[in-house]
């Protein structure tokens, strides 16, 4: 092994510890706003309607603590916050679904052929899972842009990261299996962890890309409520580009 590649493994190692450790942070301080929200986002779901704008809104809570904001449980109906939003997130959804039944379909269709092509078919289905990992919060990050900027950004970042998006995922994967295993109750725990592990898991690849690279951040304004954009996690916006309120 080169000293070049010890250090790519050794920056991955961190890049995963420590977006585990900040996810850990970040729940921990606010874990009553998390616990009772992720309760409301999977309570309202029974409501087929409300499914999408309130888990659009968890992750938007998820996107604030991450970027160190103060988040709050009324936070998770973001979704509902206009007639745009509302129909952003269903826009999400529906793709997803859509895509995934395809995908599903084709994975079925290849194993009832022969196990060789099934196996093939399993391969096509973790490697959209991995190209899409980032997406969600790419486009909750990113009001401006649509679904298919989420999209690609999601598969370049995985395509420049690839052993580190396998890495994660399989973290989340972890969790969720931990969650299930303290009898589904756990899940209340580990979904926001994994949640903010996986934001801060993008925030930080972003952040290494070089200058002419795609990072992303929003940062809201506590007057009006409004979500500022910025391409640069490291840009200071000085103002609220919507009612003009200093951020200084």
């Amino acid at each position: 092994m080169t000293d070049t590649q010890s250090k790519k493994n050794i920056t991955g190692l961190e890049i995963i510890t420590s977006s585990f450790k900040k996810g850990w942070g970040a729940f921990i301080s606010n874990i009553i706003v998390f616990i009772v929200s992720l309760l409301i986002a999977a309570l309202g779901s029974i409501l087929i309607v409300t499914f999408a704008p309130l888990w659009y809104g968890f992750i938007h809570m998820v996107v604030k603590a991450a970027s160190g904001e103060k988040v709050e449980i009324k936070d998770v109906f973001y979704g509902f916050k206009s007639v745009n939003v509302f129909i952003r997130s269903w826009i999400y959804w529906i793709i997803t679904i859509i895509v995934l039944i395809i995908i599903t379909t084709i994975t079925t269709l290849l194993a009832s052929i022969t196990p060789i092509l099934g196996y093939i078919g399993m391969f096509l289905n973790f490697t959209w899972i991995f190209i899409t990992l980032y997406m969600i919060y790419i486009y909750v990050m990113t009001p401006s842009e649509n679904i298919i900027y989420a999209y690609k950004e999601s598969f370049n970042l995985f395509k420049k990261n690839i052993v580190i998006t396998i890495i994660a995922y399989i973290v989340t994967y972890i969790l969720s299996i931990i969650g299930m295993l303290l009898l589904g109750v756990g899940l209340l725990i580990t979904v926001p962890i994994s949640l903010l592990f996986t934001t801060f898991v993008l925030k930080t690849i972003t952040r290494n890309e070089t200058k002419t690279e795609t990072s992303y951040g929003i940062v809201h304004c506590r007057n009006c409520g409004a979500s500022n954009y910025r391409e640069d996690l490291l840009e200071e916006l000085e103002k609220c580009e919507y009612c003009g309120t200093s951020f200084k």
